[in-house]
């Protein structure tokens, strides 16, 4: 098995495009209009299987949109890692991305930090050690 899309629930889906595509630099999987301005929005890193469905609670159906509506803007407990925490840090700093604070080394042997998107849906960056 592996896993192909994870959502984050979003406010405004050309808003969370812009900041996944443009300061992340993701590459746009599946753009299809869904319904009145609902579309079916995927995002991944490049060369990379897994994609983040930009979901908004909108698309929903009753009970359930009020419930994803309470989940933007929250720790969505997804990990992206990187070789350099440092220098991925900087290189996102400078594009506009906001950070809770700078990389710090880990007990455990890595580097991590805690960064947000426009939603202030939360994400750990990760330097995992050379022999994890």
């Amino acid at each position: 098995m592996n896993i192909k899309s994870i959502p984050v629930f979003v406010s405004d889906q050309e808003r969370a495009l812009e900041f996944y595509r443009d300061k992340l630099g993701f590459e746009v999987m599946m753009d299809i209009p869904v319904t009145h301005g609902v579309r079916w929005l995927t995002v991944a890193p490049p060369d990379q299987p897994t994609e983040f469905i930009l979901f908004p609670p909108a698309m929903a159906a009753g009970d359930e949109s009020d419930d994803l509506r309470r989940r933007v803007g929250s720790w969505t407990g997804i990990v992206l890692t990187t070789d350099d925490c440092r220098g991925t840090y900087e290189r996102l700093v400078e594009q506009g991305v906001k950070f809770a604070a700078e990389p710090r080394r880990q007990a455990w042997g890595g580097w991590m930090t805690e960064m947000s998107d426009p939603d202030n849906n939360r994400f750990q960056l990760v330097e995992r050690p050379p022999n994890m």
